[in-house]
């Protein structure tokens, strides 16, 4: 059933965009456009419930500013989105076809797109990823420990052993190594890990068979491990083998210690969406001796006078590729928020300024989206923040300040 799927159409040509959104809105499809890669990624970052993310994402190859290809690998960064895109393109004489092979993308149609040929296709991408994003979404819902991490190695290749290892231990987590399936059961029952890193094959019993016995134990026991695979093939049809063994996430080999890297924060990223409390309340009043009035007075002044400035200059920032700006603009908002209580907001800021001292702004427009989004998050908590039973309850007439504006 098609009714009130999210789709995102992504394309510049705004003709285009008319034709798919009809065909999509007759469909029963919920549209949501962008004219570029920029604004379909700030898009992406604004969709916070997991319920709500686009389940399918049409998107043009040849855009302004960064081109389909672009957009595709910040995409798959997320595990919920990796199996969404469908690429659309007028160009029938270019390598498009083999490079969509290669980075996973099996579904790719040339224009002008038939509509029954279009329709078969959406219903078959459907078809193949309702069960990944409902297991990621419960990867997420059920994992609400601290992100230092004990680790399962699951590999049976020493060089490989080690370089995860050290890399796993440097992010500050505890990692037990595994070389074989059977070793991974064991251990799994006798212990309480947070993460595997499963090789799909390793000696006795291979990655795939492995992770299904430890998802049939969990059945029982109500608990979900995040299991990442790792597996020297890449084609799609070998991702989706992973998933559909009951992995969360996949790494093709060889590992860098990058990807590594980002594919454990990208579902960290999304267990922080699920667990983290817009506002530490004790915490905040802490700064101010618990003078509740002060804070909500001091809260204001920063949404109303310092976070406009701070956005506007972390936009720019990223706009201009001011690595320096971004860092400088998100270390202010998480100093403040962090002083106020405001963890969810902290977490991100913190995460956008780490991009700005590396000097790698790729993902930053989508992690500038989800600070708006904290932000707004932070704002409604305070704006409905009641006074102690003993202060003053004069009707309180102040305008309540936003991060867009008075309202």
């Amino acid at each position: 059933d098609l009714k009130w799927l999210p789709v995102l159409v992504i394309d510049d040509n705004s003709t285009n965009r008319l034709i798919l959104r009809e065909l999509l809105n007759n469909w029963g499809l919920k549209v949501t456009e962008a004219k570029d890669g920029l604004t379909a990624l700030r898009k992406i970052g604004k969709v916070k419930d997991t319920s709500h993310r686009f389940r399918l994402i049409l998107l043009d190859k040849s855009m302004p500013a960064i081109d389909g290809f672009a957009v595709v690998e910040q995409i798959q960064k997320s595990p919920v989105l990796s199996n969404t895109v469908m690429m659309l393109s007028s160009d029938t004489v270019s390598d498009d076809a083999s490079r969509c092979q290669e980075m996973g993308i099996s579904n790719y149609l040339v224009k002008p797109i038939k509509e029954s040929v279009l329709l078969d296709t959406i219903r078959k991408m459907l078809e193949a990823t309702p069960s990944v994003n409902k297991r990621a979404e419960q990867a997420v819902s059920t994992f609400t420990k601290g992100e230092q991490l004990r680790v399962l190695l699951a590999e049976d290749n020493a060089s490989s052993q080690l370089v995860a290892k050290k890399t796993l231990e440097k992010m500050g987590h505890a990692v037990e190594i595994a070389d074989d399936g059977l070793k991974v059961l064991h251990m799994v029952k006798e212990n309480d890990f947070d993460l595997v890193l499963m090789d799909a094959e390793m000696p006795q019993m291979n990655g795939f068979e492995a992770t299904r016995l430890i998802r049939k134990m969990e059945a029982e026991s109500g608990q979900h491990i995040l299991i990442i695979a790792m597996t020297a093939y890449a084609m799609k049809e070998d991702r989706d083998r992973c998933l559909e063994a009951g992995m969360d996430g996949y790494l093709p080999k060889p590992v860098t210690p990058e990807a590594l890297r980002s594919t454990i924060e990208d579902l960290l990223t999304l267990c922080r969406e699920v667990s983290t409390p817009a506002v530490d309340l004790d915490a905040a009043l802490q700064v101010v001796g618990g003078d509740r009035e002060l804070l909500r007075e001091s809260v204001d002044l920063f949404l109303k006078e310092d976070c406009p400035r701070r956005l506007i200059e972390l936009r720019e920032g990223i706009e201009q590729h001011n690595a320096q700006a971004v860092r400088i603009g998100a270390h202010s908002i998480k100093g403040v928020a962090l002083s106020f209580g405001g963890k969810a907001v902290g977490a991100v800021a913190q995460r956008l300024e780490q991009m700005g001292h590396e000097g790698n702004l790729a993902s930053a427009y989508l992690l500038l989206e989800e600070l708006k989004v904290e932000l707004e998050r932070f704002e409604t908590f305070y704006s409905s923040l009641q006074p102690d039973p003993g202060e003053d309850q004069a009707p309180n007439n102040r305008e309540i300040i936003t991060t867009k504006g008075k309202v």
